[in-house]
């Protein structure tokens, strides 16, 4: 899978990925993303929503889609360098719709990226199972983070600057009015004059440090003492060798407040320099970035999950592999001739006794169960998802088809089969047929023996908040389709057990099987972001819930 590199500079974004997720997610989740979006938006208090607090939810809504909309069909066409100039020129030139451009801070920046990524990462599963896919979605998705948030900082950094310049004069006739601006712009500065040691900082700055800004005057040596031991000998370093060079350093760096917390900040200093060129004042600003600093952790370190997940998922793939090939030949072959070579001597061999030839139909027996085995576990491995066949499946098609492929033991059973009306739903489909294939000859099996038996299959709609399984999604609907039969039942207690792989409920000599059907039931529901459930009581028939997203 093709890796994504960060495209940096003049480089122009192009994604090999993204533009087919971008299509989906814009034809078929647009309006789940925007809902979403909106939701995280709210939990986190996005500061850029309280402008938008005077609309509704449908008018903020048709907002999300057109923008939404608008940036989509950017990823889709790989036009995204010209969608982020257009946007850094709108919000330099003021021109950004109901918003004006120095009331963006610094969190509308770094949350909006967390918000976009936190979501997008939500629908990339639902978009695909391929690990590596997923990996580079959201690997080019990063890389455009990592554009737009450069720039946006830089365009951030130069409204500010811009702000700063003006506070700059301003105050000359209103000390107020820069202190105020400091506010708004959660920054604060600081200069130090080289010759005589005096350190000034603003107040804001003073805030940022956790310190009162009445107390005592700032000096080198209180400044030098609140940088984190494990940052202190880097940030003296850069700015010595700023002095040496005169050239401006950007830093980030701990700071360790009175009250113990440790905050991270981020910065740049320049040196003014006197007449003869020697260094005499250096002069900077300064920001806390503590929450941003952490969201990106929390990203790098979701990015590192989801690469050791995609690495545990390759091995069991190449074990399910292994497995694979050995179940389908190693151990069926020895098997083949087992059963080979005991019907050639029951059959050849007319001196056997009748306790040989009981034998030998019990080797025959054990053989067939053991090849029995040998297949559901090969249909269990096998039963993974097949996103590439997911289309919209009919189940009364699917158990048309089943009535007719069980038309034998229907007549030798006298079963009786009624099948209400039931819904199309999105899914595999010979996963579907395979589903109810499984649970029906599961309900025949387990009949009375002598009581035809009666299995009725019928469906309805139900909401996600109406189902107590965990893991339901409360804002989606599902189709329940009820399997319930006259059979022998089960105990209550077995009601979760019945689906754990070679669950047997009853000896192998009373009731054919090998205990894997309805685990193979269970991971096919699960494959269609789904449920099933069962229960029963002994001697009172068993019923079988299966919830499927409508």
């Amino acid at each position: 899978m093709e890796q994504a590199v960060p495209a940096t500079g003049s480089q122009k974004l192009n994604f090999a990925h993204l533009p087919a997720f971008a299509g989906y997610l814009l034809h078929e989740r647009l309006d789940d993303m925007i809902a979403a979006s909106l939701q995280l938006a709210r939990e986190m208090e996005y500061p850029l929503l309280k402008f938008f607090a005077h609309m509704s939810d449908e008018e903020l809504l048709a907002l999300s889609r057109l923008t939404q909309t608008d940036l989509l069909t950017h990823f889709i066409n790989n036009t995204l360098d010209e969608q982020i100039d257009q946007s850094m020129k709108m919000w330099l030139e003021n021109q950004l719709p109901l918003i004006e451009k120095d009331q963006i801070v610094g969190d509308d920046i770094t949350m909006g990226s967390y918000i976009r990524k936190t979501i997008w990462s939500r629908f990339v599963s639902q978009y695909t199972d391929d690990m590596p896919l997923a990996l580079a979605i959201m690997g080019e998705l990063d890389c455009y983070h990592l554009r737009v948030d450069a720039l946006a900082m830089k365009t951030f950094i130069r409204i500010q600057n811009e702000k700063l310049v003006q506070a700059h004069h301003a105050l000359q006739e209103s000390e107020a009015l820069y202190r105020q601006a400091q506010a708004i712009t959660h920054i604060g500065n600081w200069s130090w004059t080289v010759p005589t040691g005096r350190v000034q900082w603003s107040e804001e700055l003073y805030r940022i440090y956790g310190l009162d800004p009445s107390g005592p005057e700032m000096t080198f040596e209180l400044f030098e003492s609140m940088i984190h031991p494990d940052d202190r000998a880097r940030r003296i370093e850069q700015i010595q060798t700023s002095l040496r060079t005169l050239q401006p350093q950007p830093y980030v760096m701990r700071v360790v407040r009175p009250d113990g917390s440790i905050v991270i900040l981020s910065g740049k200093n320049e040196v003014e320099v006197d007449a003869t060129g020697a260094p005499y004042r250096m002069v900077g600003t300064c920001q806390d970035i503590t929450t941003e600093y952490h969201l990106q952790e929390s990203l790098r370190e979701a990015n590192r999950a989801l690469e050791d997940k995609n690495r545990e998922l390759e091995r069991n793939n190449k074990e399910l592999s292994s497995f694979n090939y050995v179940a389908s030949h190693d151990l069926q072959e020895p098997l083949r001739k087992i059963k080979t070579y005991s019907d050639l001597i029951a059959g050849s061999e007319p001196q056997l006794s009748d306790k040989g030839r009981k034998y030998f139909r019990s080797i025959n027996s054990a053989a067939q169960r053991m090849n029995q085995l040998i297949q559901d576990l090969l249909s269990y491995s096998r039963t993974h998802n097949h996103t590439a066949d997911v289309a919209p499946v009919d189940l009364n098609a699917v158990l048309s088809e089943i009535r007719a492929q069980l038309d034998e033991r229907i007549h030798d059973t006298g079963l009786r089969l009624d099948i209400g009306e039931l819904p199309t739903v999105t899914g595999i489909s010979f996963q579907l047929y395979q589903l109810f294939e499984n649970l029906i000859n599961n309900s025949i099996k387990y009949r009375k023996e002598h009581l035809p038996p009666v299995i009725k299959i019928y469906a309805e709609k139900v909401s996600g908040a109406q189902i107590d399984i965990s893991g339901a999604d409360i804002n989606k609907n599902y189709h329940l389709l009820t399997i319930l039969d006259n059979g022998i039942g089960f105990a209550p207690e077995f009601n979760s057990k019945i689906f754990e792989i070679f669950q047997r409920l009853h000896n192998a000599d009373e009731y054919s099987g090998t205990g894997i059907g309805l685990a193979i039931c269970k991971r096919i529901a699960q494959n269609h972001e789904g449920f099933i459930t069962a229960s029963g009581e002994v001697d009172e028939g068993a019923i079988f819930r299966v919830y499927l997203p409508a």
